[in-house]
């Protein structure tokens, strides 16, 4: 992955796959996203290190191996929970790869 000399490496391509949008690889140490959304569902999985994310008004935690679906249109942020960083890979799906139906309250 290419990196930026500040412990970032990240690589994001558009697979000629049915059903995914884009595909995301990252490894951050001390990077921070702003509040934001997705058009897509998102699924996000933490390969090393952990993940703190705020999503509505609850601050989450995710660490190694562990999943995350958000679905489109969720506001959050996130930021490495340690400082050692977090990598992660991140599948955007497109719209018809999960129904309408499963967006709403959990």
């Amino acid at each position: 992955m290419p990196g930026d000399g500040r412990g970032a490496q990240t690589v994001a391509w558009r697979p000629a796959v049915d059903g995914i949008a884009e595909v995301f690889h990252a490894r951050f140490v001390d990077h921070a996203y702003p509040a934001h959304a997705h058009s897509t569902w998102t699924l996000l999985i933490v390969d090393t290190g952990g993940v703190e994310f705020m999503l509505g008004r609850d601050r989450h935690h995710i660490g190694d191996r562990e999943v995350v679906l958000l679905p489109p249109g969720v506001s959050h942020d996130g930021r490495a929970a340690t400082p050692a960083g977090f990598r992660k890979r991140v599948l955007y799906l497109d719209g018809p790869t999960l129904p309408a139906r499963m967006i709403g309250p959990a």
